[in-house]
């Protein structure tokens, strides 16, 4: 059988790192391996990660970003079947069997992404979850909630580190433009945490990032559609 890699980024999330990791190592999926990669955290987070012992793989980096800890993760994986999972979320003990299963039917399929089930973390306060953006209760996964085959993977050439908040939104559309395959399996297989304290939401600053991936992903399919200049190959 194959072997899948689930690979999970932190930067300071010790509170729900430990349910994030044990959702991982639940899966039904037999041949997987969990590496954590510690973006310089300054929490508890490492500690979290290292009193898992030998049930995962765990390193630590100065903080780079989410992009340059997922593609560190990644680096380190042997897996044929790749997928990440935010440090803050966690996964239905059938998720990566489901997703692997339909990648192995079809040989032409690139990733699978299921639904998202959004939640509201269960310590938030009700005064703090008027703070805390509305959940939407289920929602398409982009395609880093779900699971691809190492060779798709390869060819976009892992996460961006030049984005902090769009970095998700940046590798969906370098998907698309490259022309590679995915199927959206109609059933919940991930949960989403709300807190507060969401990359998106302590990010806030960077929101300018959204628009330059939306840019970039222009600019690619702009020259993608460009004929080739007369008596000149590209």
């Amino acid at each position: 059988m194959s072997l899948a890699s689930i690979i999970i980024p932190v930067y300071n999330y010790e509170l729900y790192l430990a349910e994030a990791i044990q959702s991982a190592l639940d899966q039904s999926f037999p041949d997987k391996e969990v590496i954590v990669v510690n973006d310089g955290s300054s929490d508890g987070s490492g500690a979290v990660a290292e009193g898992f012992g030998d049930a995962i793989r765990y390193v630590s980096q100065d903080r780079g970003g989410n992009g340059s800890a997922r593609n560190l993760g990644a680096r380190m994986s042997k897996g044929d079947y790749v997928s990440f999972l935010d440090a803050d979320d966690r996964l239905y003990p059938t998720k990566v069997a489901r997703e692997v299963a339909l990648l192995e039917a079809d040989p032409q399929l690139d990733g699978v992404r299921s639904l998202v089930r959004e939640f509201i973390s269960p310590e938030v306060s009700e005064e703090d979850r008027t703070r805390v953006r509305a959940a939407h209760d289920v929602i398409p996964g982009l395609l880093h909630y779900g699971t691809m085959r190492r060779a798709a993977f390869d060819r976009i050439g892992g996460f961006t580190t030049d984005l902090q908040l769009a970095v998700g939104v940046d590798f969906s559309a370098r998907w698309v433009d490259l022309g590679l395959n995915s199927e959206l399996v109609e059933e919940v297989l991930v949960e989403r945490r709300l807190h507060g304290n969401n990359n998106w939401s302590r990010e806030s600053t960077r929101r300018s990032d959204l628009a330059m991936a939306v840019k970039a992903s222009l600019e690619r399919r702009r020259k993608a559609a460009r004929p080739p200049a007369e008596g000149r190959e590209e």
